[in-house]
């Protein structure tokens, strides 16, 4: 045969070949990314950035404390640190040390910052500029990562991310809190955004989120560690990639640990390594006590509280696993592109961090919904990974059925497929549209049902009325304008009842006042009262303390009964108090237990009520003072 000859037959074999290897969907990730997509327009760095400072900012104004243990695990330390005085739980006693001061002094040293600066007149002002920086601080690690989204994983993925994140109900309370919990959030996110771009500031972040904020959020990190176990980058030996990662996590955590073993031991007055024994109680069960203590929740509570928080979103990303599987299959068994299936592949250590929070938190008996908030920002990214899944695998659907009409010789044409590309598009803007809309309602509705907490306490005489500038240190202020402290004024008692796990925070009691709990049918351990740093000094936290238990038990001393409420000047609570106390003011309030479902978690408009019968009751949170004749 000739040279010709032989060469024609090989170009026969090599067209017919192609014409029988199957056509790839179109691909949208980066890692499987259209050229068309790639020019699709992502907001810059800052621009994201002013566009959630809005909403931040907005949820940090206005939406009030979900949970107690905000107030008296971190505000009241908090307080105690730059005033002097506060509440005291069990878990600050320094037989069991389970808090950290190390971490509250971030908040002190920002606080001072800033006071430099403003010059702040009022305790509440305090209050909001903590939440105004954390909700600040929120929104540059979001827009850090959305950039990182569109920059190593594929634009859409980005800006789908951007419409779910913005309408999240949970980020819009829990991005201005106080907690570990948000405080690793945010350091996770940005060591997730840094996670291809850079192991060191990757590593610092899964560091600082476990180490100065919450030990269980380590948890996030573990994604981090498969992939390099999985995927070789540069030249080098695996092993000695993750040898090294192992050695810089190390590194880190020693000497971020370092100074808050000091700080603690300083306070506690003994070696502690607060997240230590915070693991050793809730998980060891030492300490004598348990978690478990403190109320256990179904193993659905998570999924529950993530559709309150989350709707759509939350649905979508429970979503993203089973589509990540099914596309991995079309992939493995249809494309036959190693490429692309190798890209798609580090998209699941991406799409890990939920599902693995979900999982470990959801096996514990003691659930809290502020846990969830962890990776609230990944449930909005493993949303957006699903919406952008959805384009390719229907598209290689209706290829697949075009072929078949073929075969069957029905006329078939590929012309309806840019129609149903913009379909999905369209469904995916939607279904995001839909779940900000469901959002901002739950976010009205936590405003609107349950913020009478603070607005009563405003209430109080002499609240924000002070003269002066607080004593937080040196301001520009003072030595500008050279104001004076605030004015004394007489020493008063607040009284709390059965509200006491809805108090705000020692920030809007007024200056020279204490609070003091009526003792009710609670029968569990109220918080005590730290101290005074100003008679025992700074280390007057060090001091043993025999009134504290792990048990979740009684104690006498931390309550008054209701006998002797003629020590309290003013009462603040739900339940009436009529005996010669006059009312100061009430502040409306949702009542949660007796009120449907649907009219506790969204705000409805009091005419759909009405048109509807959706069920609300409503009661109210009252201020009360003694009168002279009961004086």
């Amino acid at each position: 045969m000739s040279q010709r000859a032989r060469a024609t037959i090989s170009s026969r074999n090599a067209r017919k070949q192609k014409r029988q290897q199957p056509s790839p969907p179109p691909q949208n990730a980066k890692i499987t990314e259209q050229p068309a997509l790639s020019k699709q327009y992502v907001p810059s760095l800052s621009l994201l950035f002013r566009i959630f400072s809005i909403v931040r900012i907005v949820g940090a104004l206005t939406s009030p404390i979900q949970d107690c243990d905000e107030v008296y695990n971190y505000w009241e330390p908090l307080h105690l640190l730059q005033f002097g005085t506060g509440k005291q739980t069990w878990e600050h006693a320094p037989q069991y040390a389970l808090r950290s001061f190390g971490y509250l002094y971030i908040y002190k040293y920002l606080v001072q910052a800033l006071h430099f600066v403003l010059g702040f007149r009022s305790k509440s002002q305090v209050f909001f500029a903590v939440r105004i920086s954390l909700a600040l601080f929120s929104s540059f690690c979001e827009a850090l990562f959305v950039r990182q989204v569109a920059k190593n994983v594929d634009r859409k993925i980005a800006n789908y991310t951007i419409l779910a994140l913005f309408g999240m109900a949970g980020l819009f309370h829990s991005t201005g809190a106080v907690l570990p919990t948000t405080f690793a959030m945010h350091f996770g996110l940005l060591a997730t955004a840094m996670q291809g771009e850079s192991d060191f500031w990757a590593v610092f972040g899964f560091s600082v989120a476990s180490v100065v904020g919450w030990p269980y959020a380590i948890v996030v990190a573990v994604p981090f560690v498969l992939e390099a176990l999985c995927v070789q980058r540069n030249n080098g030996s695996r092993l000695k990639q993750v040898g090294c990662l192992f050695g810089l996590l190390f590194l880190m955590s020693t000497a971020l640990l370092l100074p808050m073993v000091l700080v603690d031991s300083w306070h506690y007055g003994r070696l502690v390594i607060a997240p230590w024994n915070q693991v050793s109680y809730n998980v060891l069960g030492h300490l004598g006590g348990s978690s478990q203590l403190y109320g256990t929740e179904p193993w659905y509570f998570y999924f529950k509280n993530g559709l309150i928080n989350g709707n759509i979103v939350m649905l979508l990303a429970l979503l993203s696993l089973p589509m990540w599987l099914t596309h991995y299959i079309v992939l493995k068994t249809q494309v036959r592109d190693t490429r692309l299936l190798t890209a798609h592949t580090l998209l699941l250590f991406r799409i890990l961090p939920f599902f693995l929070v979900l999982l470990v938190f959801s096996l514990q008996p003691h659930k809290e919904e502020r846990f969830l908030s962890l990776v609230y920002p990944h449930m909005c990214f493993n949303a957006a990974v699903v919406l952008s899944l959805l384009q390719p695998l229907f598209m290689w659907c209706l290829v697949l059925v075009t072929k078949a009409r073929r075969q069957l010789g029905i006329n078939a044409t590929n012309t309806h497929l840019a129609w149903a590309t913009r379909m999905v598009d369209r469904f995916s803007i939607c279904a995001l549209a839909a779940a900000a809309v469901i959002g901002v309602l739950r976010m009205a509705a936590l405003s609107k049902y349950y913020g009478a907490p603070v607005k009563a306490f405003m209430l109080l005489p002499k609240h924000g009325k002070d003269a002066g500038i607080l004593p937080l240190g040196p301001s520009i202020k003072r030595a500008l304008f050279g104001t004076t402290q605030p004015l004394a004024v007489p020493a008063q008692v607040v009284c709390m009842g059965r509200d006491w796990h809805r108090f705000p925070s020692s920030y809007w009691l007024p200056q020279n006042s204490t609070l003091v709990f009526i003792q009710t049918d609670f029968n569990g351990l109220l918080p005590g009262d730290f101290f005074a740093a100003a008679k025992h000094g700074q280390v007057s936290t060090a001091m043993q303390r025999t009134d504290f238990n792990a048990l979740n038990e009684w104690e006498p001393s931390h309550a008054i009964d209701r006998s002797e409420i003629g020590v309290c000047d003013f009462i603040v609570d739900t339940e009436p108090y009529v005996a010669g106390l006059r009312v100061v003011g009430c502040e409306r309030m949702l009542d949660a237990e007796h009120s449907s479902v649907l009219g506790r978690v969204l705000y409805v408009p009091e005419l759909v009520v009405r048109l509807f019968g959706i069920e609300q009751q409503w009661t109210q949170m009252c201020v009360y003072q003694k009168t002279n004749e009961n004086s």
